[in-house]
């Protein structure tokens, strides 16, 4: 009986001492559970939103808190422009319309002078071909 205590205590005292060990596997689910929040607060952060609204957006804790804020029905009824607002509308688009005209003559100059840098590159070729034999 004496020995069955003894190895009762050492069992005891060999447990309170080891380590907790764990598998590969629950090592990356913990890992993961700390590191892909961060990594989304992260990614939020960086194109500019707020990590946690969208957080709870996603998770639906927002939702519960505000239920009010959700309310983006409102359509905004244009106003008509005046007089003096059509008359810069009119300037404005002639000023784009000339524009457009200017670009198109300048694509049309750039158009005609990569088609002849391209007849020159075939030439060259050519000459690189007859040369080379």
């Amino acid at each position: 009986m004496a020995h069955i205590l003894h190895d009762q205590k050492n069992y005891n005292a060999l447990m309170a001492r080891r380590s907790l060990r764990l598998t590969p596997f629950t090592r990356f689910l913990l890992i993961m559970i700390i590191v892909a929040p961060l990594a989304f607060m992260g990614a939020a952060y960086y194109n500019g939103e707020d990590g946690w609204a969208k957080l709870k957006q996603l998770v639906g804790i927002d939702l519960a808190e505000n239920p009010s804020v959700k309310d983006d029905d409102t359509t905004e009824i244009p106003k008509e422009p005046t007089k003096a607002e059509s008359g810069t509308a009119e300037e404005e688009i002639s000023n784009l319309k000339k524009l457009v005209g200017e670009q198109e003559l300048k694509i049309k100059g750039l158009m005609e002078e990569n088609e002849e840098l391209r007849k020159r590159i075939e030439e060259l070729e050519k000459q690189l071909t007859t040369e080379a034999q």
